[in-house]
């Protein structure tokens, strides 16, 4: 599945208001329908086609503080998308933006409103 697809497919996701709610428990906010949209699509996580990126399992999305040891909901950064070499596509909260974001040095270096732009 490309990039493209998983988009078109993600506005056909039903909301599932159980994985909503945890998830504004665990990052401490509502996110947009869209976010949650593709957090929720293919919930045992994709690759991309022709990429070395791929979407998150719902699992890994909620517990990824535990999981990847980086406080996300204290930095305010929900991530949705693992890029390899410890980049990850991530949804800043504060200010709506998708940005790609280092685990390692925990520092972003790229930003966009389209996340497929940063893969």
């Amino acid at each position: 599945m490309t990039p493209q697809q998983f988009e078109q497919s993600s506005n056909l996701t039903k909301r599932d208001e159980a994985f909503a709610q945890q998830l504004a428990l665990t990052y401490g906010g509502v996110v947009s329908d869209k976010v949650l949209a593709l957090c929720e699509t293919v919930p045992e996580g994709i690759f991309f086609d022709g990429t070395f990126c791929r979407k998150l399992s719902t699992s890994e999305i909620l517990n990824a503080k535990e999981m990847l040891h980086v406080d996300f909901p204290a930095a305010g950064i929900l991530p949705v998308f693992d890029c390899g070499d410890n980049d990850f596509i991530v949804y800043r909260l504060t200010d709506k933006k998708w940005v790609k974001f280092n685990i390692v040095d925990e520092t972003s270096f790229s930003e966009s409103e389209d996340w497929k732009k940063l893969i």
